[in-house]
């Protein structure tokens, strides 16, 4: 199990990257991110891809659903975001 600040510093390294890289990563590490620190991978992820809004935004949330099927609160966040600018 990996420690609380290999979390934290996992998840301040999305906010370092261009939005299309860090959904990538949620596709690719989430599940894990999420589930050590849900509310603060919830926050990654909406600082650097809350650019795209209305229905692309819900698009591309759309896409994570999977990875947040364990957490519906913080997947509830993500779409309220994106249809609320």
């Amino acid at each position: 199990m990996l420690s609380s600040a290999m979390y934290d510093e996992a998840l301040s390294f999305l906010d370092t990257l261009p939005p299309n890289d860090a959904e990538q990563a949620i596709h690719t590490y989430g599940r894990r991110l999420l589930a050590a620190r849900p509310d603060a991978t919830v926050a990654a992820l909406l600082r650097g891809c809350s650019r795209a809004r209305g229905a692309a935004g819900l698009a591309r949330a759309a896409g994570l659903v999977p990875i947040f099927a364990e957490h519906p609160r913080q997947l509830l966040v993500r779409f309220a975001l994106c249809l609320n600018p």
